[in-house]
């Protein structure tokens, strides 16, 4: 009767098709040993002690040498094991021990495979932990773990927001895989597996990978994926740089990456001592670098040339930023649009793109049923108002207008110092933002929903509204829940732009999110444009 395995925790890594030399695969040369019909072991010396998986999983395989090359509590190996996956066609796989992973390339392996094979392994409602990245808001990384299995459901999730990185639940199939099954780019499992029948579960693992089951529970996990291989990032880079090159690409352009208090700023510098802009700005910044600079311009001058911005007495700095950091780019290929949003480079599928562009033009050209002035440029600056300044002209026009703006109400613990909106009218609440990078912009539209939400639903935030309007437009009854089926939330954005407006694919993300949310609860959201006056 053959030797049942013992129990080894593996994680397991998928070698890109291409990459077949190992001194491809490591970051520097390890010790080695060829095991008969299997691959080969890599490793790295260390002391100590023999770790467990050098006798579960390897067994009596290796030769008294390398075994004690291999001590230690910090011990590391790789095999690289050689599997059929179909007839004629054969996929490398690194199978890491110890802090072996560590010592692979970035660029060699697929990135998602673990989190594939993960998705299709586990029981859909009995997930256990989920590590998520919010990309259309204030980027956030997020770690969540229940106390018991649960459902997608049950976790912070948005599926038009969200970016999984990283999932972990229980096997479907817990004799195959074991009980447990986590997986980024690694698939990580405890099972009953070694050597002898390694190439097998390998497949088995592959066939995972491949399965495009995973959709019917997990659909939405394919619209977004960030770009984290070195080699593709140096590619989109090169199509950045000559997307930049005059004349510029429509799909390309600069903007403020960070939310900022527009009060308390006055412009930006391209330099230390350079002219004060209103606004960021890729032709004025291309303009700011020499010749030589300009002509043969480098994500390294892109990533070291900082964008100043000033505050407002013009002597003090309030923040910077590398330009890099504050390009947007739209970059497609075939049926996939890549995006470079704040810094980092993402892939998204191109249906997903159909859609959410689809949904943003049929709702930004549907208008909103009011009419804003134009920003005004201050002829003494050469800068544009503020929005604290514009809010309080626009809303000192008509009666039934209240500036709002900076008035801050202070409510709950998770809600405090809530801005209600930038001018208030009985019938409308009016959000108004300068145009800025994906953060600004997603901001803004969570900006308007969470007063909303609260001014439906909660008696106490209504009262300390009604404290911050004027007698003439108190709220007559803060007790009675309000009928907002007449209520219009614009989000009104200021830009200099020419043309109608149009936003970075994440704020379309996530308009497209909280327009839903606010027709949910009975509003009607609208978007408009504020035009910039430069005659003055």
């Amino acid at each position: 009767m053959p030797r049942q395995p013992k129990k080894t925790k593996l994680s397991i890594y998928l070698i890109k098709e291409a990459i077949e030399n190992p001194e491809e695969i490591f970051r520097n040369e390890p010790g080695h040993e060829d095991i008969e019909d299997i691959g080969t072991l890599y490793y790295w010396h260390s002391a100590n002690h023999e770790p467990s998986w050098l006798q579960s999983f390897l067994g009596g395989r290796l030769t008294a040498e390398t075994r004690n090359a291999i001590f230690g509590a910090s011990a590391r190996a790789v095999v690289l094991v050689r599997v059929q996956i179909r007839p004629g066609v054969h996929r490398l796989f690194a199978v890491t021990f110890g802090n072996g992973w560590q010592y692979l390339n970035k660029d060699v392996f697929e990135e998602r495979f673990g989190l594939l094979c993960t998705l299709n392994t586990i029981d859909p409602d009995q997930l256990r932990k989920v590590d998520s990245k919010n990309i259309a808001s204030i980027p956030k990384d997020m770690s969540e773990q229940l106390s018991k299995a649960g459902v997608a459901s049950d976790f912070a999730i948005d599926p038009e927001q969200s970016l999984i990185v990283g999932i972990a639940g229980v096997a479907a199939d817990s004799g195959t895989f074991g009980k447990i099954v986590t997986g980024r780019d690694a698939f990580n499992v405890t099972v009953a597996t070694d050597l002898s029948n390694i190439g097998d579960f390998l497949e088995l693992c592959y066939k995972k990978y491949a399965d495009k089951g995973y959709r019917e529970q997990f659909d939405w996990i394919d619209h977004i994926s960030q770009v984290r291989a070195p080699k593709r990032q140096s590619e989109l880079d090169k199509q950045l740089l000559a997307s930049i090159q005059p004349p510029n690409q429509p799909g390309t352009w600069m903007a403020v990456p960070d939310i900022v208090q527009w009060q308390q700023i006055s412009g930006f510098r391209y330099s230390k001592n350079g002219e004060l802009f209103d606004d960021i700005d890729l032709p004025n910044f291309l303009a700011s670098l020499s010749n030589n600079a300009r002509q043969d311009l480098t994500i390294k001058t892109l990533k070291t040339r900082q964008i100043i911005c000033v505050r407002t007495d013009q002597t003090q700095e309030y923040c910077h930023w590398n330009a890099y950091r504050c390009l947007y780019c739209e970059v497609h290929k075939d049926d996939i649009v890549f995006l470079l949003s704040g810094g980092k480079w993402y892939e998204i599928q191109g249906d997903y793109v159909t859609q959410i562009n689809a949904a943003y033009k049929k709702f930004r050209d549907a208008g909103s049923s009011t009419t804003l002035p134009p920003m005004l440029l201050d002829r003494q600056t050469n800068l544009f108002e503020r929005e604290d300044e514009y809010s309080q002209r626009v809303a000192g026009r008509q009666a039934d207008r209240a500036c709002l703006d900076c008035k801050l109400i202070r409510h709950g613990s998770t809600h405090s110092k809530i801005e209600f909106c930038d001018i208030y009218e009985p019938s409308r609440f009016i959000h108004v933002k300068k145009y800025g990078a994906s953060s600004v912009l997603s901001h803004l539209f969570a900006q308007g929903l969470v007063p909303a939400e609260l001014f439906l639903e909660d008696e106490e935030f209504r009262r300390k509204l009604n404290k911050k309007l004027p007698d003439a437009l108190k709220l007559r009854d803060v007790s009675a829940k309000p009928d907002v089926s007449g209520i219009e939330v614009v989000f009104a954005i200021a830009s200099s732009r020419s043309g109608v407006l149009e936003l970075p694919f994440f704020s379309k993300v996530t308009l497209t999110a909280a327009r839903k949310q606010l027709e949910r609860l009975g509003y009607k959201p609208s978007l408009l444009k504020i035009e910039a006056d430069r005659t003055g």
